[in-house]
């Protein structure tokens, strides 16, 4: 559980770096901006579809494992149910 939180939270900072840092270098609104306006937008959304890639490919590997690890558990409670009635019924006879 602590590995799952932990890896949302990187997730949740590689998300946000990636959109703070797609913003304009110098805001500055003194006059001298020589800004002609050629602003890529490709490279941006080529960035942030990236980004949301590897976040979709992460939230998915999380995914994964937590399914992976539910089932583990459904199995062991299972096994254990199983012992305490067999040692319940060893008990009876």
């Amino acid at each position: 559980m602590k590995k799952k939180m932990l890896l949302i939270a990187l997730l949740l900072v590689l998300v946000t770096g990636v959109v703070v840092g797609c913003g304009k270098k110098n805001n500055n609104d003194d006059g001298s901006n020589t800004d002609n306006g050629n602003d890529n937008p490709g490279v941006i959304q080529e960035v942030v579809t990236e980004a949301a890639t590897d976040v979709k490919e992460a939230v998915t590997d999380a995914k994964d494992k937590l399914e992976e690890m539910a089932t583990n558990a459904a199995t062991k409670v299972q096994e254990a149910a199983t012992k305490v009635k067999d040692a319940v019924d060893d008990m009876a006879n």
